[in-house]
């Protein structure tokens, strides 16, 4: 018995441990590098046009595409239906021109081929890498001045003696002349400089990117990371408006919700696209927790015609 309860322990810590992974390509044909974002960690530091994150063990994961040259985005909820595979995406442009993230294939992470030699491979990491501060240089300059001296003696002087013996006369010459003296010793002076230059080794401070969006002027909690930019979100707001009825209405609006991150401005212009308090107060539930700044959902507040429907979100909220 004691064996058998070993065994099961033995099992079931094994299969917790082992969470089953998946590989996650994305791929552009154009030759505008990007940066691929997962659930609002930066995955590639340097824009690449492949690019493969491995060790993905979730079954969904909020991708988001950022063209280096142009700030173009590319936003897509990716599902991985099963685990072990290789998923692949490439980024192609729709009838109208949007750009967006279309699945191409699913293979077995045992039969994929091996990547290519364009494409950026990186371990998925749910923390943005540290960024090592630069290289810090100092120069230091040393100046010696010498002097070297000899000195030898000098001659007091010069001269000349000269004897003249002729019969009878004797003359004797004797002739000296300062001018005959000479230096022969002396002094000279020369500088020498030395230059010496240290380099000190690499810093590396972490140096945090933010993961996720950051509001102007708010401080308070978060809903999701990165809300819909300005251009998916007029495409979005299209969308609903274009539905004659406030169930079809709903129904776009909480498509759309569901799979993006919305702020509260733009939940509340959603909103102003239905008719009937009781369709806004169950798509302001709804999008409760799929808004950036949830601090500032008070503003929806004069979006509903009745204080009743006020008081049942509050209530709601306050229940989440």
């Amino acid at each position: 018995m004691r064996i058998l309860t070993f065994l099961f322990s033995v099992f079931f810590a094994v299969n917790v441990l082992a969470q089953p992974i998946s590989d996650l390509v994305v791929y552009t044909t154009d030759p505008d590098p990007f940066f691929l974002i997962l659930n609002g960690v930066k995955q590639n530091e340097e824009a690449m046009t492949n690019v493969r994150v491995t060790d993905l063990n979730q079954l969904v994961y909020d991708a988001r595409v950022v063209f280096e040259s142009s700030n173009i985005q590319v936003d897509k909820k990716i599902f991985f239906g099963d685990a072990g595979m290789e998923y692949v995406y490439k980024i192609k442009a729709k009838r109208n021109g949007e750009l967006t993230l279309r699945a191409q294939t699913a293979t077995s992470l045992n039969l994929a081929t091996p990547p290519p030699s364009n494409q950026q491979v990186v371990v998925y990491h749910s923390v943005p890498a540290p960024v090592p501060a630069p290289v810090q240089q100092s120069v230091t300059t040393t100046t010696t001045t010498s002097t070297a001296s000899q000195s030898n003696s000098m001659n007091n002087g010069g001269g000349v003696n000269m004897s003249l013996g002729v019969p009878g006369i004797n003359v004797n010459v004797n002739m000296n002349d300062p001018f005959l003296s000479m230096p022969q010793g002396g002094s000279s002076t020369y500088t020498e400089s030395i230059t010496t230059t240290t380099t000190s080794a690499p810093s590396f401070e972490p140096v945090y990117e933010p993961n996720h969006y950051v509001m102007p002027g708010y401080n308070g909690p978060i809903g999701c990371p990165w809300p819909m930019s300005h251009g998916p979100f007029s495409d979005a707001l299209k969308s609903v408006s274009s539905r004659s009825f406030d169930d079809e209405k709903a129904t776009v609006a909480k498509q759309i919700t569901g799979s993006n991150c919305l702020t509260v401005d733009q939940a509340r212009t959603i909103m102003m696209e239905l008719s009937f308090d009781s369709a806004k107060l169950e798509y302001a539930k709804f999008a409760y927790n799929k808004t950036y700044d949830i601090g500032n959902y008070y503003k929806l507040n004069d979006a509903f015609d009745f204080s009743s429907s006020i008081d049942e979100l509050n209530a709601y909220i306050n229940g989440n």
